[in-house]
Order: structure tokens, then sequence, then C-alpha cells
């Protein structure tokens, strides 16, 4: 039993204790609750919604030994030792179902945020000061940078990582070429707009992005007390939005670096969208892995099928179960 409370887990704790259990059963204890922040809703909110690692384990189980060549596959074609450590380590995490014990485990040595802020706080990382996962898309050290970096972000929601995205480069004395910022939810896009639309070089678009030119319904985003999700493509969507191909919309644009991360299939869809630009560019691309099981390995098999010549790294960036990225990098 794994019992986990966001307010009162002294109380539960003491209570476990008393019946028998010792520390190491009890995967959600005041120790952990100061380690991983005391924003425990935030903490707790992020960790049950939309995760990869909660799935069914019994279904992740057959999904693995469905696809266990395609596995092997990708494992043998990442880039460097820590890539297949993630790899390896993240399918893992599918497979035990619902362990805070394990996820704790898993971020403890993988998660970028986690390690750097429990290095700078020590276990009280939950300072106002400490980093956000957002800055870990660009501080990779397998990136490099110049002054004619033209960034895509697609799935920019309220401009999270495009504003980490000018800081890095301004803090190497580099300044973005321009940036263009596609949101299809027209409330993150209200956001996005008012947070970096009146930036000089940054252009914003409330439309997505993918396979072919066109109109999609789209379920808009919702609340989860203080906090928001961003909608995704849906047939039974709320609303219409508008579609681009990254390749037409791009034709003569030198496009040098690109981000993919909208909920769903939308990362496929604008991969495959992409493929002309990825083709004749070679851009660097930022792409998430980690919205379902198959995508930690689909993702990296896709950007070397678009690519050979492509070195495929995966990186943790969040204090949470999701934010499982694939990264591609031009030889």
């Amino acid at each position: 039993m794994v019992i986990a409370v966001s307010l009162g887990s002294e109380v539960a704790n003491a209570q476990l204790l008393s019946m028998g259990l010792n520390a190491k059963q009890i995967y959600f204890a005041e120790q952990q609750r100061e380690k991983y922040g005391k924003r425990v809703r935030y903490y707790l909110s992020n960790c049950l919604c939309g995760l990869m690692a909660w799935q069914d384990k019994n279904q992740s189980s057959h999904i693995i030994e469905r696809d266990a060549d395609l596995i092997e596959f990708v494992y043998d074609r990442l880039a460097d030792d820590r890539s297949r450590d993630i790899f390896v380590s993240r399918i893992a995490l599918c497979l035990v179902g619902e362990s805070y014990g394990a996820l704790n485990e898993f971020l403890d040595e993988y998660s970028d945020t986690v390690i750097e802020n429990t290095k700078k706080f020590g276990l009280s990382w939950s300072s106002p000061m400490a980093e956000t996962e957002y800055k870990y898309y660009f501080n990779q050290d397998f990136i490099e940078y110049n002054d004619n970096e033209v960034f895509v972000d697609v799935g920019a929601e309220n401009g999270n990582t495009v504003i980490p995205f000018i800081e890095h480069l301004y803090q190497k004395n580099l300044k973005p070429k321009h940036i263009y910022a596609f949101e299809p939810d027209p409330d993150t896009f209200r956001f996005l707009k008012q947070n970096v639309g009146g930036v000089e070089y940054v252009s914003v678009e409330n439309s997505g992005v993918g396979s072919k030119n066109g109109e999609l319904r789209f379920r808009k985003s919702s609340m989860f007390g203080a906090y928001r999700y961003c909608g995704h493509i849906s047939p039974d969507g709320d609303i219409s939005v508008n579609i681009h191909t990254i390749d037409s919309y791009f034709i003569d644009t030198p496009v040098s670096f690109l981000k993919f991360d909208p909920s769903g299939d939308a990362i496929i869809a604008g991969l495959e969208g992409a493929s002309g630009i990825i083709s004749q560019r070679k851009p660097k691309i930022i792409a998430g892995a980690y919205h379902q099981i198959e995508n930690l390995y689909r993702i990296p098999k896709m950007l070397l099928e678009l690519d050979s010549n492509y070195r495929v790294y995966l990186r943790h960036l969040a204090f949470h179960a999701n934010e499982t990225h694939a990264f591609a990098i031009p030889a």
C-alpha cells in the first residue's frame, strides 16, 4: 500500500509507523515532501496528470514486449551512456506502476532540475530561487549556439520555453535572429502574446503545427485548482484551429532550431510536416518523448529516420515524471 497525501502527511506518517510499517515503506513522508518542495499540490498535480509512468503496468508490459526489437534498435543508436541509462530506467519506471519510491529514485539520478537544485539548496530546494525545468531545454552541453539562431517553438504555451531560450543566449552574449512561437489554444495564446509578443524578434501564431495544412478540432485547456492544463487536438474538440506544416510555413526561412512539445500525437505529425526543412537545414531538434510510453522510442527512431547523421540524446528535465525529451543534434 502506498499512501500519498498533500496535507497532514506528518499525522499519516506517525500513524503508519505506529502500525508497524518502517520508513522505507512510506513513500511520501515528510522528508520527501521537503526534498521535492513544499508546493505539494503542484508536485502532485503534475504527477497525476497524463503520466506515462502511471499507465496500467500490465498494458505497459504488453507494449514493451511487443516493441522489444524497436526498443533495442533505439537503445543501440542513442548518443551517450546517460541517454541509454535514462532510456532503460524510464521504461522500468513505466513497468513498476504507481510508485513514488521508484519515481523519487529516478529523479535523484536523472532529473536535471532535481540534481542541480539539490546541489544549490540541499534538501530544501523549494526555495523561491530554485530553477524550473524550462532552462534545461537549452543548457545541455552537447548544444552549441550562434548569432543566427532561428528558433521555432511548437506548443509554446505561455512562453515558458521562449523566455529561457532568450535568457540562455543572452548569457552567452548572443541574440536570437528570430523566434516563432506556435500555440493553438486561444486562452493560453493570450498569455503567450502578453509575455513575449512585444519582443521585436518574436512572432507569435495562434495556430498549430501538423503533417498537413488545414483545420482540426481542438479541446481547449482546462483548470485543475490553480493549475492550467493545456489543450490538445481531439475529434470532439470545442473549437477548430488552423494547422500549418513547418515545411510550408518556413519555405525561405533558415530555421536552425525546432522544439516540439504539444500533447498527444501532435509531435509525430509536426515532425512529419517538417521533414523537408529537417533534411535541408539540419536544425537542432528537441521533441517531447513522454506523452505516451511508445514515444520514448518512437520519437528517437523518427528523428534518426529523418536524418541518420543526427546524434540523438535523451534527458529528463523536470522534478516530476513528465518532461523526458529527445534531442537531435546534427553531426
